[in-house]
């Protein structure tokens, strides 16, 4: 479905018609868009150290402009021009275990950008979220980072960054990328990612982890669909993805020798 380029008063006017239409929840309890800033995750932070009521809890903070975004293992992350992407920070209650938070929102990233975009969605362990560019193959567009305050456990900001309507240029990021489309409403698919979030957290909430581990198991096996392996340990078996669990993690090999990773102890896999 073709929609119109969005614009800074579109994505404002989709923030206040959300807070209209959809009554504050447990997770997000209001959104608030500046102009510019280096980092919303670094906003949030400082704002946090200073922050004795919990306002900021339960708060999405969007830059139109962001100008030293962050990705994994102190990464830049290419932002785009003004008004062009999505670059949001959630402050947000953790879940148990934390990890799940970002798995929430990767997995509404992905039906959100295959809805917009018309093109098939994937997920890439640790934070990645994956369309099929022309050319088709896997290409990332979209990179979520989830990051516990020190000295507030019961505090965790989840950074959510995402090419709508253009990708980095070649020189900038050394992987293929691409963006959801030109002709996209940027504050009409953060309204819809928003949704889809909220709503996948009441869902885990409610019914517990099944859904989840239904829908990241089969995103992340259609990124690997021949099975995956560890760069960082080479002598670890190599195999078809198995199983994925919250409580267990994810399991992969061969029927006679296969492992079992937790999440938090799961690092970098590079598809076979």
């Amino acid at each position: 479905m073709a929609r119109s380029v969005g614009t800074s008063d579109q994505l404002k006017r989709a923030v206040a018609l959300r807070d209209l239409a959809f009554p504050p929840s447990n997770w997000i309890h209001s959104v608030e868009v500046i102009d510019s800033c280096p980092s919303t995750s670094d906003v949030l932070r400082e704002r946090l150290k200073s922050d004795l009521c919990d306002s900021n809890l339960g708060k999405v903070l969007v830059a139109r402009n962001q100008t030293q975004g962050r990705g994994r293992e102190t990464r830049d992350w290419w932002t785009g021009p003004p008004d062009s992407n999505i670059a949001l920070t959630a402050c947000l209650s953790p879940p148990e275990p934390p990890l799940v938070a970002g798995l929430l929102a990767a997995c509404a990233m992905a039906k959100v950008g295959e809805e917009y975009s018309n093109c098939k969605s994937a997920l890439k362990w640790p934070n990645d979220v994956l369309l099929k560019n022309d050319a088709g193959e896997w290409a990332k567009f979209c990179g979520i980072l989830s990051e516990l305050i020190a000295g507030q456990p019961n505090r965790l900001l989840v950074g959510v960054g995402a090419n709508i309507l253009q990708a980095p240029p070649s020189d900038v990021a050394p992987y293929p990328t691409t963006c959801v489309g030109s002709d996209v409403d940027l504050g009409a698919f953060l309204q819809s990612f928003l949704e889809e979030w909220e709503k996948s957290w009441a869902l885990y909430q409610g019914h517990g982890p099944k859904a989840l581990e239904k829908e990241f198991f089969t995103r992340l096996t259609a990124w690997a669909p021949k099975g995956i392996r560890i760069p960082e340990e080479p002598d670890l078996p190599t195999g078809r993805l198995l199983e994925f669990s919250v409580s267990k993690g994810l399991s992969w090999g061969k029927a006679d020798n296969s492992i079992t990773r937790p999440l938090g102890l799961l690092p970098s896999l590079e598809a076979l």
